[in-house]
């Protein structure tokens, strides 16, 4: 399994007690900054709780793409349409590239909970994107708030 993360994972900030971010002014950056870094977190506990199931999982950075992910902002309309924009942005088949790079590779358990920029595995973010206490608190709060059951843990 391989989850789309983002280079921008290392700007995130993830405080738990105000997940939605409701008691702050909203910044979509932010805020998306902050759902990337929730979503390395999730690949590293979920690789650790389903360690020896065959289940794996990696996270990766597919690199700038030109997507309509800014269309509210006039500066990202300006960019994605510009020649400039089209030259540097791959395309979303380029995007592609490493999920499929990830889903063949032979053996899946040598990257299990890593993370990965293109093709390249990186560590994540220093501070909160290696922090596996994070991860496990984020997880449990997630399965509070959704009403889903946690993957079981293999030690449990």
């Amino acid at each position: 399994m391989s989850n789309t993360a983002s280079n921008t994972h290392r700007s995130g900030q993830l405080d738990l007690d105000d997940l939605d971010g409701s008691r702050r002014r909203y910044r979509s950056q932010r805020a998306y900054a902050s759902s990337k870094l929730a979503t390395v977190l999730f690949t590293q506990e979920l690789a650790r709780r389903a360690q020896g199931t065959g289940v794996t999982t990696a996270s990766v950075h597919p690199g700038a793409v030109a997507t309509d992910i800014g269309r509210d902002s006039a500066f990202f309309r300006l960019v994605m349409n510009s020649r400039l924009g089209r030259a540097v942005l791959a395309t979303p088949v380029q995007d592609a590239e490493p999920l499929l790079y990830l889903a063949a590779v032979a053996d899946a358990h040598t990257l299990n909970g890593a993370y990965y920029n293109r093709l390249k595995p990186e560590n994540p973010a220093p501070g909160q994107g290696r922090d596996p206490d994070l991860a496990r608190r984020l997880w449990d709060l997630s399965a509070q708030l959704t009403g889903v059951q946690p993957f079981p843990l293999t030690s449990e």
